[in-house]
Order: structure tokens, then sequence, then C-alpha cells
């Protein structure tokens, strides 16, 4: 990775496909509108954990 300073922040994954193009510019704008969030700390902080699959949209959640 060429900006190590990215290398903790909070990623989404998501299967992506052009025909929902739409809703995915609709969840980058409301993650943009919601601004920053504090860290982590205490029990919730460390590494990712796996996630569990839900239904056939490619959404994943914690």
């Amino acid at each position: 990775m060429n900006e190590p300073e990215l290398a903790d922040l909070p990623r989404l994954l998501l299967r992506f496909n052009r025909r929902d193009f739409g809703r995915l510019r609709r969840l980058i704008d409301a993650l943009n509108a919601a601004g920053a969030v504090p860290p982590v700390t205490g029990a919730g902080a460390g590494p990712p954990r796996p996630v569990a699959r839900r239904g056939g949209n490619g959404l994943s959640h914690a």
C-alpha cells in the first residue's frame, strides 16, 4: 500500500454490478454525509472479523 496512513481506516466489502450503480452512489453519499466517527476502542477494537453472507444481494454484515 503506497498510502500507509489509510491502512487503519474502516472498509466496506461488497459485490458491485453496474446495474445497481445508483444504489452504490446513494450509499457513498450517505456515508459522506454522516461524517467522521470516533475511533473504536476497548472490546470492539482490533482487526476486522469475518462476516456472514446475507441473501443474494452481495451485501455483508458483521
